[in-house]
């Protein structure tokens, strides 16, 4: 769980667009939070805020995120491309 996340990487992280994307969004006054339009990157965000882009309500994912263990045995290869 997070506390007071800047708006650009919550955008960021929810898959919408990129941090960089998140920020001209800002400056163009489509991002509303808890019904407000920002203006300023410079805004952070609680798991309850309501944010908002062009009207669209962006999920909040940072919470289902989750650990996952594995345990690798020697020998065995994790990769999308074998070299060897």
């Amino acid at each position: 769980m997070f506390s007071n996340l800047r708006i650009a990487k919550f955008i960021s992280m929810s898959g919408y667009c990129s941090r960089r994307q998140a920020e001209t969004l800002i400056g163009q006054s489509r991002v509303e939070v808890n019904d407000k339009i920002i203006d300023s990157p410079v805004c952070f965000v609680n798991p309850s805020d309501k944010v908002a882009i062009d009207g669209t309500v962006i999920k909040n994912i940072i919470s289902d995120y989750g650990l996952w263990l594995y345990y690798k045995p020697v020998g065995l290869i994790t990769t999308h491309k074998d070299e060897a």
